[in-house]
Protein backbone atom coordinates (compact mmCIF):
# COMPACT_ATOMS: atom_id res chain seq x y z
CA UNK A 1 0.00 0.00 0.00
CA UNK A 2 2.94 2.37 1.20
CA UNK A 3 4.41 1.52 -2.49
CA UNK A 4 1.51 1.71 -4.32
CA UNK A 5 0.95 5.56 -2.50
CA UNK A 6 3.86 7.16 -3.14
CA UNK A 7 4.07 5.74 -7.02
CA UNK A 8 0.66 7.95 -7.23
CA UNK A 9 2.15 10.48 -5.17
CA UNK A 10 5.06 11.40 -7.67
CA UNK A 11 2.98 11.07 -10.26
CA UNK A 12 0.40 13.77 -9.10
CA UNK A 13 3.77 15.51 -8.53
CA UNK A 14 4.69 15.00 -12.24
CA UNK A 15 1.66 16.25 -13.71
CA UNK A 16 1.69 19.36 -10.95
CA UNK A 17 5.38 20.64 -12.26
CA UNK A 18 4.27 20.08 -16.02
CA UNK A 19 2.09 22.74 -16.23
CA UNK A 20 2.29 26.29 -18.03
CA UNK A 21 1.18 28.88 -15.79
CA UNK A 22 2.73 32.62 -16.91
CA UNK A 23 4.65 31.19 -19.81
CA UNK A 24 5.43 33.88 -22.06
CA UNK A 25 2.92 36.51 -21.42
CA UNK A 26 3.32 39.70 -19.46
CA UNK A 27 4.73 40.46 -15.94
CA UNK A 28 1.32 41.82 -14.77
CA UNK A 29 -0.83 38.97 -16.98
CA UNK A 30 2.13 36.27 -15.25
CA UNK A 31 0.99 37.99 -11.71
CA UNK A 32 -2.85 37.70 -12.30
CA UNK A 33 -2.45 33.86 -13.32
CA UNK A 34 -0.43 32.72 -10.81
CA UNK A 35 -2.65 34.42 -8.30
CA UNK A 36 -5.68 32.39 -9.98
CA UNK A 37 -3.42 29.29 -10.03
CA UNK A 38 -2.96 29.41 -5.76
CA UNK A 39 -6.83 29.65 -5.94
CA UNK A 40 -6.95 26.90 -7.87
CA UNK A 41 -4.45 24.52 -6.59
CA UNK A 42 -6.74 22.86 -4.18
CA UNK A 43 -9.02 21.67 -6.75
CA UNK A 44 -6.93 21.03 -9.54
CA UNK A 45 -4.55 18.61 -6.78
CA UNK A 46 -8.00 17.12 -6.04
CA UNK A 47 -8.87 15.91 -9.13
CA UNK A 48 -5.33 14.23 -10.15
CA UNK A 49 -5.63 12.80 -6.78
CA UNK A 50 -8.94 10.99 -7.95
CA UNK A 51 -7.81 9.62 -10.71
CA UNK A 52 -6.47 6.43 -10.99
CA UNK A 53 -2.73 5.42 -11.44
CA UNK A 54 -3.37 4.00 -14.83
CA UNK A 55 -4.88 7.54 -15.38
CA UNK A 56 -2.02 9.28 -14.05
CA UNK A 57 0.35 7.40 -15.86
CA UNK A 58 -1.15 8.70 -19.39
CA UNK A 59 -1.72 12.07 -18.19
CA UNK A 60 1.77 12.74 -17.23
CA UNK A 61 2.69 11.09 -20.70
CA UNK A 62 0.70 13.40 -22.54
CA UNK A 63 1.93 16.55 -20.78
CA UNK A 64 5.47 15.67 -20.21
CA UNK A 65 5.76 15.04 -23.90
CA UNK A 66 3.95 18.24 -24.90
CA UNK A 67 1.22 16.00 -27.13
CA UNK A 68 3.97 14.29 -28.95
CA UNK A 69 2.09 11.38 -27.30
CA UNK A 70 -1.65 12.06 -26.86
CA UNK A 71 -2.41 8.80 -25.48
CA UNK A 72 -6.10 7.91 -24.73
CA UNK A 73 -8.76 9.28 -22.84
CA UNK A 74 -8.99 10.53 -19.45
CA UNK A 75 -12.26 10.32 -18.55
CA UNK A 76 -13.91 12.50 -15.19
CA UNK A 77 -17.62 13.02 -14.61
CA UNK A 78 -18.81 15.47 -16.64
CA UNK A 79 -20.02 17.70 -13.81
CA UNK A 80 -17.00 17.39 -11.62
CA UNK A 81 -18.29 15.11 -8.63
CA UNK A 82 -17.04 12.09 -7.88
CA UNK A 83 -19.01 8.93 -8.55
CA UNK A 84 -21.79 8.63 -5.88
CA UNK A 85 -21.01 11.42 -4.33
CA UNK A 86 -22.12 15.71 -4.00
CA UNK A 87 -18.47 17.48 -2.88
CA UNK A 88 -16.83 17.01 -6.20
CA UNK A 89 -14.10 20.07 -8.34
CA UNK A 90 -15.95 23.14 -7.59
CA UNK A 91 -19.32 21.59 -6.20
CA UNK A 92 -20.93 22.43 -9.79
CA UNK A 93 -23.88 21.44 -11.65
CA UNK A 94 -23.83 19.80 -15.32
CA UNK A 95 -21.17 21.24 -17.27
CA UNK A 96 -19.64 23.58 -14.40
CA UNK A 97 -22.64 25.81 -13.88
CA UNK A 98 -23.30 26.86 -10.51
CA UNK A 99 -25.98 25.21 -8.38
CA UNK A 100 -28.54 28.14 -8.27
CA UNK A 101 -29.09 27.30 -4.48
CA UNK A 102 -25.44 26.98 -4.10
CA UNK A 103 -23.35 29.62 -1.89
CA UNK A 104 -21.82 31.30 -4.56
CA UNK A 105 -25.82 32.19 -5.37
CA UNK A 106 -26.44 33.41 -2.24
CA UNK A 107 -24.93 35.90 0.42
CA UNK A 108 -27.53 35.70 2.68
CA UNK A 109 -28.21 34.16 5.99
CA UNK A 110 -31.30 32.55 7.06
CA UNK A 111 -31.70 35.18 9.29
CA UNK A 112 -31.04 37.81 7.10
CA UNK A 113 -27.11 38.40 7.84
CA UNK A 114 -25.48 40.15 4.91
CA UNK A 115 -22.53 37.66 4.45
CA UNK A 116 -19.44 37.83 3.19
CA UNK A 117 -19.41 37.24 -0.87
CA UNK A 118 -18.37 33.75 -1.57
CA UNK A 119 -15.89 33.14 -4.49
CA UNK A 120 -16.89 31.60 -7.60
CA UNK A 121 -16.34 28.18 -7.92
CA UNK A 122 -13.36 26.87 -10.17
CA UNK A 123 -14.23 25.25 -13.68
CA UNK A 124 -15.28 22.42 -14.79
CA UNK A 125 -12.16 19.33 -14.39
CA UNK A 126 -11.50 19.35 -18.60
CA UNK A 127 -11.38 23.63 -17.78
CA UNK A 128 -9.66 23.25 -15.46
CA UNK A 129 -6.77 20.83 -16.93
CA UNK A 130 -7.08 23.18 -20.27
CA UNK A 131 -5.82 26.23 -18.44
CA UNK A 132 -3.37 25.06 -16.26
CA UNK A 133 -1.73 22.69 -18.44
CA UNK A 134 -2.03 24.02 -21.54
CA UNK A 135 -3.59 27.44 -22.21
CA UNK A 136 -2.64 29.74 -19.53
CA UNK A 137 -4.82 32.72 -21.28
CA UNK A 138 -7.85 30.80 -20.99
CA UNK A 139 -8.27 32.58 -17.85
CA UNK A 140 -9.01 35.46 -19.76
CA UNK A 141 -11.58 34.01 -22.29
CA UNK A 142 -15.65 32.97 -21.90
CA UNK A 143 -16.88 31.47 -24.27
CA UNK A 144 -15.65 27.56 -24.29
CA UNK A 145 -17.18 25.05 -26.35
CA UNK A 146 -17.09 21.42 -27.57
CA UNK A 147 -19.12 19.53 -29.96
CA UNK A 148 -21.23 19.81 -26.97
CA UNK A 149 -21.45 23.21 -25.84
CA UNK A 150 -19.93 24.02 -22.59
CA UNK A 151 -20.67 27.31 -20.18
CA UNK A 152 -17.89 28.40 -18.00
CA UNK A 153 -17.81 31.89 -17.64
CA UNK A 154 -14.86 33.52 -15.52
CA UNK A 155 -14.30 36.55 -17.48
CA UNK A 156 -15.77 39.23 -20.01
CA UNK A 157 -16.68 38.03 -23.36
CA UNK A 158 -14.09 37.41 -26.01
CA UNK A 159 -12.98 35.19 -28.67
CA UNK A 160 -11.82 32.04 -27.69
CA UNK A 161 -13.47 28.61 -28.67
CA UNK A 162 -12.82 25.02 -27.48
CA UNK A 163 -13.17 21.54 -29.61
CA UNK A 164 -12.40 18.23 -28.93
CA UNK A 165 -10.02 16.31 -31.64
CA UNK A 166 -10.61 13.44 -33.41
CA UNK A 167 -8.57 10.81 -31.52
CA UNK A 168 -10.66 12.12 -28.19
CA UNK A 169 -12.99 8.65 -28.09
CA UNK A 170 -15.38 10.65 -25.11
CA UNK A 171 -16.30 13.59 -27.36
CA UNK A 172 -20.19 12.38 -27.43
CA UNK A 173 -20.37 11.00 -24.17
CA UNK A 174 -22.87 12.71 -22.12
CA UNK A 175 -22.05 11.40 -18.72
CA UNK A 176 -17.95 11.68 -18.81
CA UNK A 177 -15.91 14.15 -20.06
CA UNK A 178 -11.83 13.75 -21.56
CA UNK A 179 -9.99 15.61 -19.15
CA UNK A 180 -6.71 15.03 -21.32
CA UNK A 181 -5.46 18.73 -22.46
CA UNK A 182 -4.17 17.03 -25.57
CA UNK A 183 -7.46 15.59 -26.46
CA UNK A 184 -8.31 19.76 -27.31
CA UNK A 185 -7.96 22.55 -29.63
CA UNK A 186 -9.10 25.66 -29.67
CA UNK A 187 -11.02 26.93 -32.81
CA UNK A 188 -9.75 29.92 -34.69
CA UNK A 189 -12.70 31.93 -35.84
CA UNK A 190 -12.37 33.46 -39.25
CA UNK A 191 -15.38 35.56 -40.82
CA UNK A 192 -15.96 35.06 -44.79
CA UNK A 193 -17.33 37.46 -46.47
CA UNK A 194 -20.55 36.12 -48.23
CA UNK A 195 -20.85 35.80 -52.08
CA UNK A 196 -23.28 38.17 -53.72
CA UNK A 197 -26.23 36.10 -54.11
CA UNK A 198 -28.50 38.60 -55.02
CA UNK A 199 -26.26 39.19 -58.34
CA UNK A 200 -27.66 35.54 -59.59
CA UNK A 201 -30.77 34.01 -60.58
CA UNK A 202 -31.92 31.80 -57.82
CA UNK A 203 -32.44 28.68 -59.92
CA UNK A 204 -28.47 29.04 -59.59
CA UNK A 205 -27.88 28.17 -56.14
CA UNK A 206 -30.84 25.35 -56.25
CA UNK A 207 -28.95 21.79 -55.03
CA UNK A 208 -28.28 19.30 -57.51
CA UNK A 209 -28.70 15.67 -57.97
CA UNK A 210 -25.57 14.83 -59.42
CA UNK A 211 -22.64 12.71 -58.53
CA UNK A 212 -19.42 14.02 -57.53
CA UNK A 213 -16.57 14.62 -60.01
CA UNK A 214 -14.31 11.90 -60.49
CA UNK A 215 -10.99 13.78 -61.13
CA UNK A 216 -8.58 15.05 -58.64
CA UNK A 217 -6.73 18.21 -60.47
CA UNK A 218 -3.48 19.61 -58.89
CA UNK A 219 -3.31 23.79 -60.05
CA UNK A 220 0.30 22.72 -60.05
CA UNK A 221 1.12 19.84 -61.48
CA UNK A 222 -1.40 20.15 -64.15
CA UNK A 223 -1.98 15.89 -63.71
CA UNK A 224 -5.46 14.31 -63.58
CA UNK A 225 -6.04 11.51 -61.54
CA UNK A 226 -9.16 9.19 -62.03
CA UNK A 227 -11.09 7.74 -58.62
CA UNK A 228 -14.69 7.11 -58.09
CA UNK A 229 -17.44 8.88 -56.60
CA UNK A 230 -16.89 10.56 -53.25
CA UNK A 231 -17.76 8.51 -50.36
CA UNK A 232 -18.01 8.60 -46.59
CA UNK A 233 -18.01 4.96 -46.14
CA UNK A 234 -14.92 5.65 -43.42
CA UNK A 235 -11.28 3.78 -43.93
CA UNK A 236 -10.19 1.44 -46.69
CA UNK A 237 -12.84 3.00 -49.45
CA UNK A 238 -11.88 5.19 -52.08
CA UNK A 239 -9.36 8.81 -50.94
CA UNK A 240 -11.54 12.02 -50.25
CA UNK A 241 -8.41 14.02 -51.24
CA UNK A 242 -4.95 13.82 -51.93
CA UNK A 243 -1.60 15.48 -50.63
CA UNK A 244 1.41 16.85 -52.27
CA UNK A 245 4.30 18.68 -50.41
CA UNK A 246 6.04 21.71 -51.85
CA UNK A 247 9.44 23.75 -51.19
CA UNK A 248 9.14 26.59 -53.36
CA UNK A 249 8.15 25.77 -56.86
CA UNK A 250 9.54 22.29 -56.87
CA UNK A 251 6.81 19.85 -55.63
CA UNK A 252 8.63 16.60 -53.59
CA UNK A 253 7.67 13.19 -53.74
CA UNK A 254 4.66 11.46 -54.52
CA UNK A 255 1.12 12.50 -54.46
CA UNK A 256 -0.20 10.86 -51.05
CA UNK A 257 -3.71 9.69 -51.05
CA UNK A 258 -5.73 9.77 -48.41
CA UNK A 259 -9.08 7.67 -47.11
CA UNK A 260 -9.20 7.35 -43.53
CA UNK A 261 -10.85 9.88 -41.77
CA UNK A 262 -8.20 12.15 -40.18
CA UNK A 263 -4.27 11.99 -41.05
CA UNK A 264 -1.17 13.23 -39.28
CA UNK A 265 1.11 14.69 -41.65
CA UNK A 266 4.65 15.17 -39.43
CA UNK A 267 8.34 16.57 -40.14
CA UNK A 268 11.57 14.56 -40.07
CA UNK A 269 10.46 12.31 -37.47
CA UNK A 270 7.42 9.92 -37.02
CA UNK A 271 5.29 10.74 -34.17
CA UNK A 272 2.22 7.91 -34.61
CA UNK A 273 0.83 6.89 -37.89
CA UNK A 274 0.83 9.40 -40.68
CA UNK A 275 2.27 10.82 -43.59
CA UNK A 276 6.15 11.72 -42.51
CA UNK A 277 7.58 14.71 -45.01
CA UNK A 278 11.35 13.01 -44.53
CA UNK A 279 9.84 10.08 -46.54
CA UNK A 280 8.90 12.23 -49.50
CA UNK A 281 12.21 13.70 -49.73
CA UNK A 282 14.84 10.73 -48.70
CA UNK A 283 15.37 10.01 -52.88
CA UNK A 284 19.32 10.43 -53.91
CA UNK A 285 18.04 13.96 -56.22
CA UNK A 286 16.57 15.77 -53.66
CA UNK A 287 18.07 19.16 -53.23
CA UNK A 288 16.87 21.35 -50.78
CA UNK A 289 17.45 25.05 -50.14
CA UNK A 290 18.94 26.21 -46.73
CA UNK A 291 15.58 28.13 -45.90
CA UNK A 292 13.66 24.74 -46.84
CA UNK A 293 15.78 22.82 -44.69
CA UNK A 294 15.25 25.01 -41.70
CA UNK A 295 11.50 25.36 -41.88
CA UNK A 296 11.12 21.57 -42.08
CA UNK A 297 13.28 21.22 -39.05
CA UNK A 298 10.44 23.43 -37.30
CA UNK A 299 7.77 20.96 -38.42
CA UNK A 300 7.62 19.12 -35.62
CA UNK A 301 4.52 17.58 -34.99
CA UNK A 302 2.85 18.69 -37.76
CA UNK A 303 -0.78 19.07 -38.38
CA UNK A 304 -3.77 16.55 -38.11
CA UNK A 305 -5.99 16.57 -41.42
CA UNK A 306 -9.36 15.17 -41.06
CA UNK A 307 -13.06 15.26 -42.32
CA UNK A 308 -15.67 15.69 -40.42
CA UNK A 309 -19.77 17.30 -40.10
CA UNK A 310 -19.62 17.92 -43.63
CA UNK A 311 -16.06 19.72 -43.39
CA UNK A 312 -12.41 19.59 -43.72
CA UNK A 313 -10.49 20.27 -40.51
CA UNK A 314 -6.82 21.52 -39.98
CA UNK A 315 -5.46 21.22 -36.25
CA UNK A 316 -1.82 22.82 -36.05
CA UNK A 317 0.09 20.02 -33.78
CA UNK A 318 3.18 21.68 -34.02
CA UNK A 319 5.18 24.78 -32.66
CA UNK A 320 4.85 26.96 -35.40
CA UNK A 321 1.79 28.66 -36.74
CA UNK A 322 0.45 27.42 -40.18
CA UNK A 323 -1.00 29.98 -42.93
CA UNK A 324 -3.93 28.80 -44.75
CA UNK A 325 -5.83 29.80 -47.56
CA UNK A 326 -9.37 28.11 -48.93
CA UNK A 327 -12.07 29.20 -51.48
CA UNK A 328 -14.79 28.26 -48.47
CA UNK A 329 -12.45 30.50 -46.21
CA UNK A 330 -12.40 33.35 -48.68
CA UNK A 331 -16.06 33.94 -49.55
CA UNK A 332 -15.49 31.85 -53.18
CA UNK A 333 -12.41 32.38 -55.40
CA UNK A 334 -11.18 35.90 -55.48
CA UNK A 335 -8.52 37.32 -57.47
CA UNK A 336 -4.64 36.51 -56.14
CA UNK A 337 -4.72 40.30 -55.02
CA UNK A 338 -7.62 39.74 -53.29
CA UNK A 339 -6.89 36.64 -51.39
CA UNK A 340 -7.30 36.38 -47.83
CA UNK A 341 -4.78 33.98 -45.71
CA UNK A 342 -5.08 32.75 -42.39
CA UNK A 343 -2.87 32.37 -39.42
CA UNK A 344 -3.40 29.43 -37.55
CA UNK A 345 -1.21 29.46 -34.24
CA UNK A 346 0.13 25.99 -32.55
CA UNK A 347 -2.74 24.65 -30.82
CA UNK A 348 -5.43 25.85 -33.07
CA UNK A 349 -7.64 24.23 -35.55
CA UNK A 350 -9.58 25.76 -38.66
CA UNK A 351 -12.39 24.70 -40.83
CA UNK A 352 -10.56 24.52 -43.98
CA UNK A 353 -13.09 23.61 -46.38
CA UNK A 354 -17.28 23.54 -46.35
CA UNK A 355 -18.81 21.28 -48.32
CA UNK A 356 -21.98 22.83 -48.49
CA UNK A 357 -20.26 26.77 -49.14
CA UNK A 358 -18.57 24.67 -51.98
CA UNK A 359 -21.67 23.83 -53.53
CA UNK A 360 -22.96 27.06 -53.84
CA UNK A 361 -19.86 29.26 -54.56
CA UNK A 362 -19.37 27.08 -57.86
CA UNK A 363 -22.33 27.50 -59.01
CA UNK A 364 -21.66 31.76 -59.09
CA UNK A 365 -20.09 33.19 -62.22
CA UNK A 366 -16.49 33.39 -61.43
CA UNK A 367 -14.57 37.34 -61.14
CA UNK A 368 -13.83 38.80 -64.79
CA UNK A 369 -10.17 39.30 -63.41
CA UNK A 370 -10.09 35.41 -62.54
CA UNK A 371 -10.05 34.95 -67.00
CA UNK A 372 -6.42 35.71 -66.82
CA UNK A 373 -4.91 33.97 -64.39
CA UNK A 374 -5.00 30.98 -65.58
CA UNK A 375 -6.51 27.36 -64.28
CA UNK A 376 -8.74 27.37 -61.11
CA UNK A 377 -9.31 24.60 -59.04
CA UNK A 378 -11.92 25.78 -56.25
CA UNK A 379 -11.39 22.35 -54.55
CA UNK A 380 -8.04 23.11 -53.70
CA UNK A 381 -6.57 24.39 -49.92
CA UNK A 382 -3.03 25.68 -49.58
CA UNK A 383 -0.95 25.68 -46.14
CA UNK A 384 2.14 26.52 -45.67
CA UNK A 385 4.53 26.02 -42.78
CA UNK A 386 5.72 28.76 -40.78
CA UNK A 387 5.56 31.64 -43.92
CA UNK A 388 2.60 33.50 -44.82
CA UNK A 389 2.06 35.10 -48.06
CA UNK A 390 -0.46 37.19 -50.31
CA UNK A 391 -1.44 41.02 -50.14
CA UNK A 392 -0.33 41.07 -46.56
CA UNK A 393 3.61 39.34 -46.90
CA UNK A 394 6.15 40.46 -48.79
CA UNK A 395 6.12 36.55 -50.53
CA UNK A 396 3.05 37.03 -52.84
CA UNK A 397 2.58 33.58 -53.87
CA UNK A 398 2.51 30.39 -51.78
CA UNK A 399 5.44 29.16 -54.39
CA UNK A 400 7.74 31.72 -53.22
CA UNK A 401 7.09 29.42 -49.40
CA UNK A 402 9.88 27.41 -48.22
CA UNK A 403 7.33 24.17 -47.39
CA UNK A 404 3.96 23.78 -48.01
CA UNK A 405 0.96 21.73 -48.67
CA UNK A 406 -1.50 21.39 -51.61
CA UNK A 407 -4.43 19.67 -50.50
CA UNK A 408 -6.69 18.23 -53.22
CA UNK A 409 -10.21 17.90 -52.21
CA UNK A 410 -12.57 15.42 -54.53
CA UNK A 411 -14.65 17.88 -56.37
CA UNK A 412 -18.25 18.01 -54.55
CA UNK A 413 -21.09 18.79 -57.17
Amino acid sequence: MFMFRSRKSNLVKRAWKARKIGLALANDQQQLQRQAEQQLKAPAMQLLRRLTESQLELLVAALESGGAEPGECVLVPRNGESEGGSGGVGGRGVDGMASPHSSANNNHHSNGEVLAPVPPPPPPPHLLMMWLWRWPDLFHQHQLSSHHQLSYQPEPPSAALIQSLPCCAARNDHVYVCANPYHWARLLLTESPPPPYSRFNVDLLRPEDAAPSEDLESQETGGTYQYCSYSTNGPGTNPWCQVAYWEGRVRVGRLYPVRTPSLNIMGDIPHGEGLCLASLTAGPDYAPTEQSKKTKEKIGLGLVLYQEGGGVWVYNRSDIPLFVNSPTLDGGIHPRSSFNVHKLPPGHLINIFDYDKARLYQKLPLHPDLVHEGPIDQNSVRVSFAKGWGRNYHRQEITECPCWLEILLVPVR
